[in-house]
């Protein structure tokens, strides 16, 4: 059982998962629905599957091949 993964984590874990993002941006997040968060104990828990479901869907909405967007450029991956 030591490999359950956590369904609740705290902001700092959370941000960690989002790449180390600021707490503006994760309560952006959470405050467009983005990401679930719960209330326990006066604390708020972020819901790690929505977490994942969120990073699903940054990483299925990008055109195949392409690997960043600056502007209106796209910079393709040359493999």
């Amino acid at each position: 059982m030591d490999d359950l993964k956590p369904r609740l984590v705290d902001r700092h874990k959370a941000r960690e998962l989002l790449g180390n993002i600021g707490d503006s941006k994760l309560y952006d997040l959470f405050n467009r629905g983005e990401i679930e968060g719960v209330f326990l104990d006066n604390k708020r828990l972020f819901v790690v599957a929505s977490i994942d479901a969120y990073i699903d869907r940054l990483t299925n909405a990008r055109p195949e091949g392409v690997t960043r967007r600056f502007g209106n450029l796209k910079y393709c991956d040359a493999r």
